[in-house]
């Protein structure tokens, strides 16, 4: 099957939703002008199709591209069998129908390239928040779609080729994500927060259900040679929500001052001494037991690795299905709804990352 067919039934709620358990390279997005407003089977399929014609080796736009480079060798997934563009609902409407044209509540637009051997998904996510919030205005939504955040589980060779449509197609500019130390640390520092705010459940519970070992891996900048490059920080289960207490308690008894731009001692901020309450714990542990001060300029996050997420410096995400499961709401616990709950505020920070202000500032637009 080459292309997506013009309708649709709804996703299998027990089928895994297409944002769980990948590693995702993360990109940001200027608008995507010329993009099929509202977004359906019917009018995503044409893209399909001409997306599956570039990978196959077809001639599209008086460009040719050789299939032994596009369909085997680094892919090394056998034959191209099929290329599906498709409305990507928000995980909330999982197994329920939506009729045939976008609801409000898709969260993007899934794209899935089908190998003999390997299947690889793209998703284009739009940042859905409403009323004052709302970063997008009606009327600059009907100029071009707003899909800030592309998310690709492919190698680099189909990403390349993904990517040159995208910008060809919607004349869009993309831009590899890199996440600094401090974005890493926010996001941890949120994630950990979110589950530690429960209201139903003692959040120590919920950080140790869902986190479970933490792992944080440290760079160091230095002149090469012998130098140690790096350090992998393992905490254990039990230990994540002690050093969250901790952290949040000496926020309560530290003054307010002003580092950087940002409060230190403030526990809503996540900002500890210029740090949030865990990771400003976690490094007067390590500078009293280690001698390692891991506010130095020279040391930062490069990666944090956990039962919800991992994410890494070079643009990597996975997160992990709460509780494990595919996806659907139905009979949840609180550790699934707390997972859930934590992790659109990991998205949110990452939507912030990617936003298209931010995004056409460093790129001079």
């Amino acid at each position: 099957m080459s292309s997506s067919p013009p309708s649709e039934p709804p996703p299998s709620p027990s089928l895994p939703y297409p944002l769980y358990n990948k590693t995702y390279t993360l990109y940001r997005l200027s608008p995507l002008h010329n993009f099929p407003t509202p977004a359906t089977p019917t009018t995503l399929t044409q893209h399909a199709r001409r997306l599956h014609s570039l990978l196959r080796g077809d001639i599209l736009r008086g460009v040719h591209v050789d299939p032994e480079s596009s369909t085997s060798g680094p892919v090394n997934a056998g034959k191209l069998e099929g290329c599906e563009w498709k409305v990507l609902e928000g995980e909330e409407a999982r197994g329920r129908s939506v009729g045939g044209g976008e609801s409000t509540e898709a969260a993007g637009v899934q794209i899935e390239i089908h190998y003999e051997k390997s299947s690889y998904t793209a998703l284009l996510l739009r940042h859905r928040v409403t009323g004052t919030d709302a970063k997008v205005s009606k009327e600059e939504e009907e100029e071009a779609a707003h899909f800030p955040l592309l998310l690709m589980h492919m190698p680099a060779s189909l990403r390349g080729v993904v990517v040159d449509y995208l910008t060809s197609a919607f004349d869009t500019r993309m831009e590899e994500m890199r996440l600094s130390s401090s974005l890493i640390q926010e996001v941890l520092e949120g994630f950990l927060g979110d589950l530690s705010s429960s209201p139903t459940t003692g959040g120590g519970v919920m950080v140790a259900q869902v986190v479970k070992e933490l792992q944080v891996t440290l760079a160091f900048r230095g002149d090469g040679g012998s130098a140690l490059r790096s350090l992998d920080v393992r905490v254990r289960r039990e230990d994540v929500e002690g050093f969250l207490r901790r952290g949040k308690a000496a926020a309560s008894t530290s003054p307010l001052t002003t580092t950087g731009g940002r409060r230190t001692g403030e526990v809503d901020g996540t900002v500890v001494g210029g740090m949030g309450p865990f990771m400003g714990a976690l490094g007067r542990y390590l500078k009293e037991h280690l001698a390692l001060d891991i506010e130095h300029e020279d040391v930062g996050v490069s990666k944090v690795a956990c039962g919800g997420f991992v994410l890494a410096r070079e643009g990597r995400v996975k997160i992990l299905a709460p509780g494990g499961a595919g996806g659907g709401e139905a009979g949840e616990g609180e550790g699934s709804r707390s997972a859930r709950r934590a992790i659109a505020g990991l998205m949110a920070r990452l939507f912030e990352r990617a936003e298209l202000r931010g995004f056409e500032d460093e790129l001079g637009g």
